[in-house]
């Protein structure tokens, strides 16, 4: 798989998790609270975003990093929040794919030593 492909990728899932996060947050209702803890909740990962997409290698690192916090909350949610355990486990899902995808990027464009 090119570089190319795989930052869309990273883009595509990255997105994706940030839809469900915002959805999970707000499926309790629409309220000024949950509006901001969504917004507060996905602004970590959206702050990412333009810098995937011009592909900086710094990014993907951090994102891994960044990805920790969502994979502790999935996992949380999933274990004790029955409510909410359909969006904890695709959450949980897609943080793990998007972090595996991120190390891949990340050993796909290392740089060639010469």
């Amino acid at each position: 798989m090119t570089e190319t492909r795989l930052r869309a990728l990273v883009l595509y899932v990255a997105v994706g998790l940030i839809g469900v996060i915002a959805i999970g947050t707000l499926s309790g209702g629409v309220s000024l609270g949950r509006v901001l803890l969504a917004t507060v909740a996905v602004l970590p990962l959206g702050a990412f975003l333009p810098y995937l997409a011009r592909g900086r290698r710094r990014s993907f690192a951090a994102l891994t990093l960044c990805l920790v916090l969502y994979l502790t909350l999935s996992l949380m949610e999933v274990v004790a929040n029955p409510a909410a355990r359909l969006w904890a486990s695709l959450s949980l899902l897609l943080s793990f794919v998007l972090f595996a995808l991120a190390i891949v990027y990340l050993r796909v464009s290392r740089p060639v030593d010469a």
